[in-house]
C-alpha cells in the first residue's frame, strides 16, 4: 500500500486525534466542550506536523518551553497553515512572557479556524496578561459566542468584569457558570468577592467557604477574602482563624499577588489577631 496515499494519511491523522485525547486523559485533565472541538476540528494535511504538534502540547503541559518550540517550528514549517500548531505555539510564548508573539499565534489561529472557541478563550487571556481589557472582553465574548457552555470563558469575562466594577454583569456570568458547573471552587470564589463588593458579605461567606471545600488545595485568595467577609460581619474569631489558615500558603500566593500578603498581615494586626 501507498504510505502517501489520502486514505493512510487520513488513517494516520485520526489515529493522531486519537493519541492526543489518550494523552490528555492520561494526565487527569479535564476536556471542555471547546478543547475536544478543537483537537477535532484542527485538520493538517502532514501526519507528521500533527505528531510534531501532539509532542510539543505535551511538552508544554509537562513545562518544557525548551523542548516544544523546536517541534511546533517544524510543524509549521511542514505546514504553515496548521490552525493549532500556531495556538500552541501561543500558548507557549505566553508562558514565556511574549504576550505580543502570543497575540500574534492566536490570532493566525483564528485567522485559519475562526469557529474554534478554545482559540479566542485564549487570545483573550493574552490580552487579559497585558491589561488590554477591552480586547480581552471582545474575544472572551467571542468564546462564549461560539460555546455558551465555555465555563472558563464565562468565568473569564465575569472576573474582567468584577475587576472594573461592572458588578451586576459579573454576578450574572459567574451564575451562568455555577448553573453549569456547580463544583468549579474558582466561580464561587469569584461570586464570593462580588457578594462582597455588593457590601453583602454574609452571601460572601457562604461562596467563599464552598469554594474552599471544592478545592483540591488550600485555596489562599478565597481564605483571603473569606477572613475579609468575616471581619466585615464582626465574627472576628474566625476571621483570625481563616487568616491563620490563609497564612500557611501566603508564601506560594505571594508569587501570583505580591501585595496579598502584606493586606493579611495588616487585617491580622488591625483585628488583633493572636
Amino acid at each position: 500500500m501507498d504510505e502517501g496515499s489520502t486514505e493512510v494519511e487520513s488513517q494516520i491523522l485520526a489515529l493522531q486525534n486519537e493519541l492526543a485525547q489518550t494523552i490528555l486523559s492520561a494526565l487527569d485533565i479535564q476536556i471542555q466542550p471547546a478543547l475536544a472541538e478543537a483537537i477535532h476540528n484542527t485538520p493538517t494535511g502532514s501526519a507528521e506536523a500533527l505528531q510534531l504538534n501532539n509532542q510539543a502540547a505535551l511538552l508544554v503541559m509537562q513545562g518544557d518551553l525548551p523542548g516544544a518550540e523546536p517541534l511546533l517550528r517544524r510543524a509549521l514549517a511542514l505546514d504553515p497553515a496548521y490552525a493549532d500548531a500556531h495556538n500552541n505555539l501561543g500558548r507557549l510564548l505566553q508562558l514565556r512572557g511574549d504576550l505580543p508573539g502570543a497575540v500574534a499565534e492566536y490570532r493566525q489561529a483564528i485567522d485559519l479556524l475562526p469557529r474554534i472557541p478554545l482559540y479566542h478563550f485564549n487570545l483573550g487571556l493574552a490580552f487579559d496578561l497585558g491589561q488590554d481589557l477591552p480586547a480581552a472582553i471582545h474575544a472572551y465574548e467571542q468564546a462564549i459566542a461560539l460555546d455558551p457552555t465555555y465555563v472558563k470563558a464565562l468565568n473569564n469575562l465575569g472576573f474582567v468584569y468584577l475587576e472594573s466594577g461592572r458588578l451586576d454583569q459579573a454576578f450574572e456570568l459567574f451564575q451562568r457558570g455555577l448553573r453549569l458547573n456547580p463544583d468549579a471552587s474558582y466561580l464561587h470564589k469569584n461570586l464570593g468577592r462580588v457578594y462582597l463588593e455588593q457590601r453583602q458579605p454574609s452571601e460572601a461567606i457562604v461562596e467563599l467557604q464552598r469554594a474552599i471545600e471544592l478545592s483540591d488545595v488550600p485555596y489562599a485568595e478565597a481564605l483571603f477574602y473569606l477572613a475579609v467577609a468575616y471581619r466585615d460581619t464582626g465574627q472576628t474569631a474566625d476571621a483570625c482563624a481563616a487568616l491563620s489558615s490563609y497564612a500557611e500558603v501566603a508564601p506560594d500566593d505571594a508569587r501570583d499577588e505580591p501585595g496579598r500578603p502584606i493586606a493579611a498581615k495588616n487585617l491580622a494586626s488591625e483585628l488583633q489577631c493572636p
